[in-house]
């Protein structure tokens, strides 16, 4: 058996501001967020299992563990800082974009170069979503470094209907020996 505890303390500065002019709504919302947690000790005696696919989007730009289980825990200094904006159109068409990166104190080694978090400070992500009210939507994301060097991309388009449904998506990634991909791979589905 192997207890552990896994304190974070966490303060975040978030300011959404809206405009409504002629019928659209348009959001800006830049987001500070400093994060500290324990390192973990090298000797931690929790195999990692669950948390080998690690993937950096803005689902968890600002989560507290990037990790995706339970087994490892991001640790350290980190601020996680973001700025998005959104368009709302009267018609339901709406229009999203974010952006932002994670800085480190130092280096941890916890993460992979090719997954985009690697280093003291993380690669780029930036991402682009538009939604219709009939059912049509794109989502586009990227993880770039400080040279718009891609480490991964992907683009998704959906269109749902009332009595049919469509969706396609393209993803590119970096090889990462680290899961288990040797060379770069995309894949089309």
């Amino acid at each position: 058996w192997v207890v552990r505890a896994d304190p974070v303390l966490a303060a975040e500065l978030r300011g959404p501001f809206a405009r409504h002019s002629g019928g659209v709504t348009h959001i800006v919302e830049p987001v500070a967020q400093l994060v500290w947690s324990p390192e973990r000790d090298a000797e931690d005696k929790v195999p990692n299992e669950d948390s080998q696919l690690i993937e950096f989007d803005e689902g968890n730009l600002f989560a507290l563990n990037r990790f995706p289980g339970w087994d490892a825990r991001e640790s350290g200094w980190r601020a996680n800082l973001g700025i998005g904006w959104t368009r709302i159109a009267p018609s339901g068409w709406t229009l999203g974009l974010m952006a932002g990166r994670i800085l480190r104190s130092r280096d941890e080694g916890q993460f992979t170069r090719a997954s985009g978090l690697g280093g003291a400070r993380s690669d780029w992500l930036a991402a682009v979503q538009v939604q219709g009210r009939d059912g049509f939507g794109i989502l586009g994301r990227a993880v770039f470094d400080d040279d718009l060097t891609l480490a991964r991309g992907e683009m998704r388009l959906r269109l749902d209907r009332a009595d049919y449904g469509f969706s396609s998506g393209w993803v590119w990634a970096r090889a990462d020996a680290a899961e288990a991909r040797l060379a770069d791979t995309s894949e089309w589905v």
